[in-house]
This record gives structure tokens, C-alpha cells and sequence, in this order.
């Protein structure tokens, strides 16, 4: 684990853009974290949804699970094409973030971070929320946030797709 220090020199190393792009995601983490501990969850969609990009329906998955789908998204490439490596940089943001991040949820904080941040720039993204079970049969959850094929907060596991929004 690293030291106060090297982290300190590390971000001191960082670029003026990276700098701006990790205290946002830094403050995004922390509000985010207090918005969750006083909402209820079933605002999150609504709240940090994709809707100036695209329509809402209603899916399924094989299991009859419940699944949002996002449907007339633009291309995240045509977005991007403007900052070439922009989603690398809000990928290492948030992900540094999420190591001082004090919530216990990081990977939902870190996936509606990254979704502000990408709204903001107006790139549509997608996230999922799934389950698993560890090696002692325990649920857990997870949530991801991707842009076509690349993983801003990555899925790492077989989990479960319960929602997409």
C-alpha cells in the first residue's frame, strides 16, 4: 500500500487536466456517496440517467430478470473524437478517486461519477448492475459503467445483469 507521501508525489507528477479530472471525480464521490445515503435507490436511474441521449424501455434478460435498455445512442467514438483519449483519462480519475473514496458502495459511486462526468461532455454511457456469489455462497453486487466495448468502471466477474440504465 502506498504511503500518504507517494500518493501526494504521485499527484503532483499528474498533469494540469488529470489534476482537474481527479478532483472532480473526487468531489462527484463524496456527493454522490451522501446523495445515495439519503434517496432512494429506485431515483438512481432516473436521476443519473442518459435521457438527453436516448429513450428509455423496458427489456428482459433470459432469467426474466428485469433489465432497462438504452436504445438511439449516438456512437461514443463520434463523441470522443474531439479529445482523443478522453475516456483513458476519466477512467484514471475516477479511479483514483475511488481510492480515497470513504462509501462502502465505490463501484456505484464510481460508475455514476464517471456517468456525470461523461453527461457532462455529452458521451452516452451505459451502466449495469448486477449479482454474484463469492466462494461462500454470499450475494454480491457490482456495477460497471461502459461506453460501447470499453470499461470505464470494469465488470471483473461473472456477475448477474439485473438493470441497465
Amino acid at each position: 500500500m502506498k504511503s500518504k507521501w507517494q500518493k501526494l508525489n504521485n499527484f503532483s507528477r499528474l498533469s494540469g487536466q488529470e489534476k482537474r479530472l481527479f478532483l472532480k471525480a473526487l468531489v462527484l464521490h463524496l456527493l454522490i456517496g451522501l446523495l445515495l445515503k439519503i434517496i432512494p435507490f429506485r431515483w438512481v436511474p432516473k436521476l443519473f440517467s442518459n435521457t438527453q441521449y436516448s429513450r428509455l424501455r423496458a427489456g428482459s434478460t433470459t432469467n426474466n430478470e428485469p433489465v432497462i435498455r438504452s436504445t438511439d445512442t449516438p456512437s461514443s467514438v463520434s463523441a470522443c473524437n474531439n479529445e482523443p483519449g478522453m475516456l483513458i483519462l476519466i477512467k484514471a480519475a475516477t479511479q483514483r478517486a475511488n481510492e480515497v473514496s470513504p462509501w462502502r458502495n465505490k463501484c456505484l459511486i464510481q460508475s455514476l461519477a464517471a456517468r456525470m462526468m461523461l453527461n457532462r461532455m455529452k458521451i452516452p454511457s451505459q451502466i449495469s448492475l448486477g449479482i454474484a456469489k463469492d466462494g461462500e455462497g454470499r450475494r454480491i453486487a457490482h456495477s460497471w459503467l461502459k461506453i460501447d466495448d470499453f470499461e470505464i468502471v470494469e465488470k471483473s466477474g461473472d456477475y448477474l445483469e439485473l438493470y441497465r440504465f
